[in-house]
């Protein structure tokens, strides 16, 4: 069973709430002291992110390169980052942000992967965070390899448990609830401080592009200095409206079983349409433009709600169900607008989901766990006659589309999918 799952990467970090460490500046309301000045690079002038260069410079948290430049396009690797937030931590509590230089045989990075580590450890050993949180911290730590460039995600995620290990919590300017790729309330604190802005009218994320010197300092500067935070309201992403062009709750497709009728509306239909879609571009991707299929994309669509029918008709013949406990526990809570879904579709696709792996359990238990062939990946004898039943209903089921359905231009609503930073490609 095919399914677009929700980012295994959430992290549970506690939102940020508002006051200001002793370390910061008399007089100028930064969060860090400036340390020095910055120097005239040669590079910068004009440049976009120019004063946010300046700001991060002359606070030590970044530094130019020795030909005089500071090389905005340039990558950063997780060694800079590390290097970064132990210099922040030491600015945030109290320290001039120097760290100690590396002893004999050791790269210039280490001290700062050793003094961020001590103090997360030293965060853990208080009491002051959640035993699973500390655990995840440190592993984000450990997992960033000091040569190879960073992601967004990682610097932010990394950036946000150093702000909570030194106890610092920043003041919420706006109200942003959902961005569209991506959940963790930790990401969420720094929008609502006006940290981050996301990369288009929706306020997306992009946590897995590469970060590079200029967006980095940029995300630091309106950190250090609340003059330069920004203020701002995302516009609503929805994948009816903004990539398929359909009113949320039109009638999209009917699928009759046994005399009944599922009437799934456009809102449950655009989740498994837009799969289908990036499903025939990533083809196209892989094997050439003809392998881009569209006339598939329906069909293949049908089949895959069927399935959904299928499955919650089974589960309801055998009384197995599903909790609202048992949905929060597992996805957590339906945020309106993620991935461009309603909370109708998080809700439908979630349920499927989890009544699927209840199922699979339930017919593993009756008819047996042990492999039908003995290959890697093979399915279990429980899951094999599982699938075979959910086949056979669907062979029984008949689908009728809506003109709006049916009319769609597919090319158009492909293009403005994967043209999307929202739907988190």
């Amino acid at each position: 069973m095919t399914k677009r799952r929700f980012s295994a990467l959430f992290l549970t970090l506690a939102l940020l709430f508002c006051s200001l460490p002793a370390a910061a500046a008399e007089g100028d309301g930064w969060l860090v002291p400036k340390v020095r000045e910055a120097p005239a690079f040669t590079d910068m002038a004009g440049v976009w992110c120019e004063d946010a260069v300046q700001t991060v410079c002359q606070t030590g948290l970044m530094q130019g390169r020795s030909d005089g430049s500071f090389g905005p396009s340039g990558e950063l690797t997780g060694a800079h980052i590390v290097t970064i937030c132990a210099r922040l931590y030491v600015l945030l509590t109290g320290g001039d942000g120097v760290l100690p230089e590396p002893a004999e045989g050791q790269e210039w990075y280490d001290p700062a992967y050793a003094s961020l580590s001590q103090a997360l450890d030293r965060m853990g050993a208080t009491g002051s965070t959640p035993t699973a949180l500390h655990a995840q911290t440190l592993d984000l730590l450990e997992d960033i390899p000091p040569a190879d460039p960073v992601h967004r995600q990682t610097f932010v995620s990394l950036l946000v448990e150093t702000l909570q290990t030194a106890d610092v919590t920043l003041p919420s300017i706006n109200q942003i609830t959902v961005v569209p790729d991506f959940r963790s309330p930790g990401v969420l604190s720094l929008y609502n401080a006006g940290i981050l802005t996301g990369s288009d009218q929706y306020g997306s994320f992009g946590g897995g592009e590469l970060l590079n010197r200029g967006q980095a300092a940029a995300i630091l500067a309106r950190l250090v200095d609340p003059a330069q935070r920004v203020t701002f309201t995302p516009a609503p992403f929805d994948l009816c409206a903004d990539v398929l062009g359909l009113e949320a709750d039109s009638q999209a497709i009917s699928i009759e079983y046994d005399g009944i009728a599922a009437e799934l509306s456009a809102d449950i239909v655009a989740p498994a349409l837009c799969e289908h879609l990036e499903r025939q571009y990533n083809r196209m991707l892989v094997d050439g433009p003809n392998a881009n299929d569209l006339d598939l994309v329906l069909r293949d669509t049908i089949a895959s709600l069927e399935e959904d029918v299928a499955i919650s008709r089974l589960a309801a013949q055998l009384g197995i169900t599903v909790t609202d406990a048992e949905l929060k526990g597992t996805f957590g809570a339906v945020i309106p607008g993620y991935l461009g879904m309603t909370a109708v579709a998080q809700q439908w696709e979630n349920t499927c989901f989890l009544l699927y792996n209840k199922l699979q359990d339930a017919y593993e238990e009756e008819y047996g766990i042990e492999v039908v062939a003995p290959s890697p990946g093979a399915p279990s004898i429980g899951e094999e006659t599982l699938y075979g039943d959910l086949m056979d209903m669907m062979e029984q089921m008949t689908a009728l589309t809506a003109p709006e359905i049916q009319d769609l231009d597919l090319d158009a609503a492909q293009t403005r999918l994967v043209n999307s930073s929202a739907y988190g490609l």
